[in-house]
């Protein structure tokens, strides 16, 4: 009898034991950031600002996202491609400071089997859109020589093109600067929450996440993203459908038109 009962007791503290260490798991991957990601970021942004890199990092973003068109039958076609990255996520994106653009994408490898079969589809997903992808080895340090080196060597093909693509309007002069010379307004787009997402070649759902970590945009008390000061300094507008749901209007400069480069109507 004594002898069953201590075989139920340890088939109850192994089945506890398990269930604690699952949680654990779960509770150390959470919705923030683990120490290895936040010492990396922290390695990184030191490497742009001493580079004087005009990007901005952005933590676990999907790589569908990224990488799939925004709409319609190609991103049913690509998500069918790449059905394994559904749910997968890049460790890290750089955009441009000011247009948000996507220029590079990093994974930090974890040297797993499945971790290489997944980074694998991610480099080909990604050469197939001429997204760079930069790796870095997972570790608890993060030497700035090397990485400045591998930044140095990527990214030059992906900021070329940083005076090129679209960025939200200043509608609001700067007080303590020098006057700028007035903007012609047929060099500023409204474009739809969509239509801006798809010049950045973003999901919609990216996008605002993005302009809501930039400060754009934020919650409020019904759960309902809506314009904050600087986003309405920006030159954005908000409004409500017929389905009671939240539209917004960018105010977009086209660098092409104020570099005289105007589409003929």
């Amino acid at each position: 009898m004594i002898g069953y009962l201590l075989i139920l007791l340890i088939l109850v503290l192994a089945l506890l034991l398990a269930l604690w260490w699952r949680q654990r798991r779960e509770t150390d991957r959470g919705p923030g950031l683990s120490h290895q990601e936040r010492t990396f970021q922290a390695a990184l942004q030191s490497a742009l600002d001493t580079l004087s890199l005009p990007l901005r990092p952005f933590a676990r973003v999907k790589v569908s996202d990224v990488l799939a068109p925004g709409r319609g039958q190609q991103r049913k076609h690509w998500l069918a491609q790449y059905a394994e990255l559904k749910d997968a996520t890049f460790d890290f994106v750089l955009c441009d400071a000011k247009s948000l653009t996507i220029r590079a994408a990093i994974t930090l490898d974890q040297n797993h089997k499945g971790q290489r079969t997944r980074d694998a589809l991610i480099a080909t997903a990604c050469e197939a859109t001429g997204l760079p992808l930069l790796h870095f080895p997972a570790q608890r340090h993060y030497p700035q020589e090397p990485l400045q080196a591998a930044l140095l060597k990527t990214l030059p093909l992906a900021t070329e093109t940083a005076q090129s693509g679209t960025s939200l309007a200043d509608s609001t002069p700067d007080p303590t600067t020098a006057p700028r010379p007035a903007i012609d307004p047929r060099v500023i787009e409204r474009l739809s929450t969509e239509e801006f997402a798809a010049r950045l070649s973003l999901h919609p759902r990216a996008l605002l996440a993005m302009l809501a970590r930039l400060g754009y945009l934020e919650w409020d008390d019904h759960g309902q993203l809506q314009l904050t000061s600087k986003g309405k300094r920006k030159g954005a507008v908000q409004w409500q459908d017929e389905s009671e749901k939240r539209q917004f209007q960018w105010s977009v400069r086209d660098r092409h038109r104020a570099s005289g480069q105007l589409v003929k109507t």
